[in-house]
């Protein structure tokens, strides 16, 4: 079974890899959140204007290839780079538009 902390782990690898141009310009902490049947995860910023990475908690079990869990934390990266809900400056008006995130 995964935890909070493998995900901590997975992120930091997955920032480092893919996105080492872009600042961490505040708190960021993920967790494995709810169960749902019809998302991955998500990304919100917080009260404290730390962000929030959610993951959907069925990624916990190991029957669910690893790759699916990265794939969930890079598409909630790139929202973040992009300014959504994240304090870097917003760089389109939606976040999935033009299908910018699958690019």
């Amino acid at each position: 079974m995964r935890d909070n902390n493998f995900l901590a782990t997975r992120l930091n690898q997955i920032w480092q890899m893919l996105f080492p141009e872009v600042e961490r310009k505040n708190n960021i902490t993920i967790k494995f959140k709810g169960k749902w049947k019809n998302k991955f995860g998500h990304i919100k910023m917080l009260k404290s204007k730390d962000t929030e990475i959610a993951i959907n908690s069925y990624f916990k079990n190991l029957d669910i290839p690893e790759y699916i869990g990265d794939i969930t934390i890079a598409h909630e990266l790139v929202h973040y780079m992009h300014g959504f809900n994240s304090p870097l400056e917003r760089s389109f008006k939606h976040p999935h538009k033009g299908n910018i995130v699958n690019r």
